[in-house]
């Protein structure tokens, strides 16, 4: 999951300029600097991938383009916990069947 610092720069950017290639450029590598500076060097691609998108999806659909970030953020969060929820379920079944419980 991209760092909230990259989508924060996003975000900043969209709510006050529209998309420019300039932009698109310097907002990847400030992601992705962001990401490694944090401490998160692996994301640091996935980052840079998820700016590329989100500011083509502004440059393709401009009105209301400060919504990406927000709807990328959200998109990412609801897999996270989905994935998550799904590993617990598969742990659970998992352990009961390496564990069963003992009938007496």
């Amino acid at each position: 999951m991209p760092a909230p610092p990259a989508s924060s720069l996003r975000l900043a950017y969209l709510l006050y300029l529209p998309f420019h290639a300039w932009a698109l450029a310097a907002l990847i590598g400030l992601s992705a600097v962001a990401v490694t500076l944090i401490g998160r060097p692996g994301d640091a691609v996935t980052a840079a991938i998820t700016t590329a998108v989100v500011m083509v999806v502004a440059e393709l659909s401009p009105h209301d383009a400060w919504q990406q970030p927000i709807l990328r953020l959200a998109e990412t969060t609801t897999g996270v916990a989905v994935s998550a929820a799904a590993a617990w379920i598969g742990l659970r079944i998992i352990h009961s069947r390496v564990h069963p419980a003992s009938s007496t």
